[in-house]
């Protein structure tokens, strides 16, 4: 289930600093791919900002908001700052 697996991301993300380290030395989308891909966190761009729609929807505070749009954003400077 790939929005699942975004919210995984972005839970993992505060806890797994090796994960974190990992993913922030890509050089490249493929080398992201396949750093999720091994901790089964596999989904696509278009399926990414799906999971950052339902997520917001569900946000019942402005705090949760803020921390799910700081996950968001984060996830697409560096998706989009990677080379193809």
């Amino acid at each position: 289930m790939s929005i699942n697996n975004v919210g995984v991301l972005f839970r993992q993300m505060d806890e797994r600093d090796e994960l974190r380290q990992s993913i922030y030395r890509c050089k490249n989308k493929g080398e992201l791919v396949k750093i999720l891909d091994m901790h089964q966190m596999s989904f696509t761009i278009d399926e990414f900002e799906e999971a950052a729609n339902v997520f917001h929807a569900k946000c019942q505070s402005q705090e949760e908001a803020d921390w799910l749009f700081g996950k968001v954003n984060w996830f697409r400077f560096l998706y989009y700052s990677l080379a193809n």
